[in-house]
């Protein structure tokens, strides 16, 4: 699999797929719980988008993908928070383990304090 060919089909197999927890990811976190995560994050960031801007094949199976999100937060949040309306922009980066057509794991790094401060009402 070629990384830069493939970054859509790489996202849309991770978010189509429902597969169990990996054990050996912390938290982990599949099946059942990420739909509802991902559903979450829909409902908060309607426009949430996500530019690919690079990605490559490590080894066979193992890809290495980084990533920009941007969206506005105009939904209730998950956990019953009021929109901001403020929107956010970060980059992040995975390293997504493959077997055949199935993300079997994917280990995603980003600043989650960067987030809360864009998202956070601007002191007086």
């Amino acid at each position: 699999m070629n990384g830069q060919g493939h970054k859509a089909e790489i996202f849309d197999v991770f978010l189509r797929h429902n597969s169990d927890s990996n054990p050996d990811t912390y938290p982990g976190i599949g099946g059942e719980a990420l739909a509802a995560y991902l559903k979450g994050l829909r409902t908060a960031f309607p426009d949430f988008s996500v530019e690919f801007l690079s990605a490559g094949e490590i080894e066979p199976g193992l890809i290495a993908d980084h990533w920009r999100v941007r969206g506005t937060n105009t939904g209730t949040g998950g956990n019953g928070s009021e929109p901001t309306g403020r929107s956010i922009s970060f980059q992040g980066a995975s390293i997504i383990r493959v077997e055949g057509d199935k993300i079997v794991s994917d280990q995603t790094y980003f600043d989650s304090k960067g987030i809360e401060k864009q998202l956070a009402a601007e002191s007086l």
